[in-house]
């Protein structure tokens, strides 16, 4: 056994722990036609937002919810609980699905099937809108 271990090629577990990091150059260049954002557009609108229409009590007010078929699941209940935000500080509210609601989401989870298999180019349509148009 220790032979066996002598004699290993640790090359093959370098060659997975070197696999490129999310959001590094070499992850990226994995991509093709990726959009070019405008960082400074991004960064001045992201300024702009939380300095001026930024509310830190949107989601005591608006506490977040389940969505299902795009409709918010509302309910009379009143049965919320505290987000945290990745500091554990306390940022506002969910509001919990009643019974009936997570049956339904369970529902819809197990028996979905998706019209499509890879939506690559769906989604790249997506991200390119969203680094050009809505970019600042």
């Amino acid at each position: 056994f220790l032979c066996r271990l002598r004699n290993y090629n640790y090359n093959n577990i370098i060659t997975m722990s070197s696999s490129p990091n999310f959001g590094s150059t070499s992850y990226a260049a994995s991509f093709e036609n990726l959009p070019v954002p405008d960082v400074d557009a991004l960064r001045r609108s992201a300024l702009k937002y939380l300095n001026e229409d930024f509310s830190k009590e949107e989601w005591y007010d608006n506490p977040m919810i389940s969505i299902l078929n795009g409709e918010k699941m509302t309910t009379t209940s009143e049965e919320k609980i505290e987000t945290k935000d990745a500091f554990g500080i306390v940022n506002g509210y969910q509001q919990l699905a009643t019974p009936q609601q997570v049956s339904e989401l369970e529902n819809f989870i197990t028996t979905y099937v998706s019209p499509s298999n890879d939506l690559r180019s769906e989604l790249r349509a997506v991200e390119t809108e969203l680094l050009t148009t809505h970019a600042g």
